[in-house]
């Protein structure tokens, strides 16, 4: 296979079937965070839930002797520090990444007609390495698709500031979805390698 929408089709049908991943309108995830090499572990919770023209998300990762939980309300991004300090850090810059995002979670990239992505085939031996552009920034998303499995096995997020690498492992099925439960995310930015191994994974789960 050549087409990156081939590609893209037998993933996603590998992956769950496209109208079951978007007919979920909230997920719930739960699990441990670590950051190597420093001692710091702790607990990892995030939030999502779609609707028909937004995308909200909450990430809330415990360690202790820092927390730090971000979120996204559609229009605005917050942060909030170790004393629960509410922060308004919304940018131009960050609103586009947190659309891209939405963007991305609603499978727009998979339709060939996307106003906002265009995705071309690079040939690598192990994997379908398909690069996925926008037209909102010159953020690039690099997908590296297991020949075998179809599942994917890497990404890759190329921003003007920094690159990060998430590899994903442990597929499991839920919902009849495939998902991974061991993330593990590199980041030029912060040189920092962080591990997530999820122990729940819930579709439809709205509290907070």
């Amino acid at each position: 296979m050549k087409d990156p929408f081939e590609i893209l089709e037998q993933h996603i049908r590998k992956s769950g079937g496209l109208d079951n991943l978007k007919k979920h309108e909230s997920v719930y995830i739960e699990g441990t965070f670590e950051i190597e090499g420093s001692g710091l572990s702790g607990t990892y919770k995030e939030w999502k839930k779609f609707t028909p023209d937004r995308f909200y998300s909450k990430i809330d990762i415990d360690l202790g002797v820092l927390r730090d939980i971000i979120g996204y309300t559609g229009n605005s991004i917050w942060k909030q520090d170790n004393h629960g300090k509410v922060t308004n850090i919304t940018t131009d810059e960050l609103l586009s990444e947190y659309r891209i995002k939405g963007l991305m979670e609603k499978y727009e990239f998979v339709n060939p007609e996307s106003e906002y992505f265009k995705v071309s085939f690079q040939n690598e031996n192990e994997h379908y390495l398909l690069t996925i552009q926008n037209s909102l920034n010159e953020d690039v998303i690099k997908y590296y698709i297991n020949r075998s499995t179809l599942l994917l096995d890497k990404k890759i997020d190329i921003k003007m500031d920094e690159t990060n690498i998430t590899i994903y492992n442990d597929y499991r099925l839920v919902n009849n979805i495939m998902v991974p439960f061991k993330l593990r995310i590199e980041s030029s930015e912060s040189e920092q390698k962080q591990n997530i191994s999820i122990l729940n994974y819930d579709f439809g789960h709205l509290s907070e």
